[in-house]
């Protein structure tokens, strides 16, 4: 226990000094002190146009070898392993102080805010191959007069079954690990777009098991995926790839590999979504939807600035 702490602290010592000799490459013009409300607490000097939202964003970013210490600051919990025994919010509040917070790699990263309609107009294809008579679908649920013709058409559900995908001029590499559940016959998200080489955990909710296969996917043979356990999936290269549940024939999942993704978000229910850059250039706004791109391509440039692209919606439909 001396050793690690004794570790924790020389780490502490690195990231102060960083933060000191970065913080004498910042002119005081382009930063803003924060004044402590805390007495325990030194005032804070960042950018005016900080890219870091929180400590916990900072911490991933930056990268040190210490920043495992911030894991899990935003929940306040206590850090055993320092040797002052303080609290991660202390300890972040002392880092910022430092000035690391004011060397951001990423210092021109900005966020991209859109606005999606028609979507209620969708059809998927698994509510139009029930409806034929021949593959012997049945449905109990009968039409109500007091209720609007246009609330009793099914229309999908954005935040799962649509994802906008922000396409690059260059090849991207592999995304983090993403998480896919299966659960209540459909699996969260239906439809993601990611780059070639991204591993996919698939991860069953249900108390029961699930036997998931990739359509024409040499990788993604069946297999039975026990409640509660996880399988895993990289994505083997560009193209579309269909997976199904041999046990519920309703679960339909599209994963697209675009080599040139460079970042994905799924829209709220009213279709807005805010997409973060991290470097600036030329970008395509595109939108997926059972694997298929759906609307108009909309191409942005990206500087420093955020862009607020809500007054020129994308319709997901073209209109009639």
């Amino acid at each position: 226990m001396p050793t690690r702490r004794r570790n924790n602290q020389k780490k502490l010592d690195e990231l102060t000094e960083v933060g000191a000799n970065a913080r004498r490459l910042i002119p005081k013009a382009c930063t803003k002190t924060h004044k402590s409300t805390r007495s325990d607490l030194p005032d804070v000097e960042l950018p005016r146009a900080s890219a870091f939202r929180s400590f916990t964003e900072a911490a991933t970013r930056l990268g040190f070898a210490a920043m495992p210490l911030f894991q899990s600051l935003d929940s306040g919990e206590r850090a055993p392993d320092i040797a002052s025994g303080v609290s991660r919010r202390r300890l972040a509040g002392w880092v910022a102080a430092s000035g690391v917070l004011t060397w951001a790699p990423f210092a021109q990263a900005a966020r991209i805010k859109g606005q999606l309609v028609r979507g209620e107009e969708l059809l998927n294809p698994v509510w139009e191959e029930g409806r034929d008579p021949a593959n012997h679908g049945f449905s109990f649920r009968e039409p109500v007069p007091t209720v609007q013709a246009r609330f009793r058409k099914l229309f999908p559900y954005l935040p799962r079954e649509v994802c906008v995908a922000l396409i690059a001029e260059g090849k991207q590499g592999p995304m983090r690990a993403m998480g896919i559940t299966v659960g209540g016959g459909r699996t969260a998200p239906v439809t993601l777009v990611v780059p070639p080489g991204t591993r996919l955990d698939f991860q069953n909710k249900d108390p029961f098991a699930h036997r998931l296969y990739g359509i024409n996917v040499p990788n993604f043979s069946l297999s039975d995926t026990a409640k509660g356990s996880v399988r895993q999936w990289s994505v083997p290269g560009p193209g579309v790839f269909e997976i199904r549940d041999e046990l519920a024939p309703s679960l339909r999942t599209w994963v697209v590999g675009e080599p040139n993704v460079a970042a994905v978000v799924f829209p709220s229910s009213k279709g807005e979504f805010a997409l973060t850059v991290a470097e600036p250039g030329n970008y395509t706004i595109q939108a997926y939807f059972c694997g298929k791109k759906i609307g108009e391509a909309r191409a942005v440039t990206v500087q420093a600035r955020d862009l607020d692209l809500s007054r020129a919606p994308i319709a997901l439909v073209p209109a009639k």
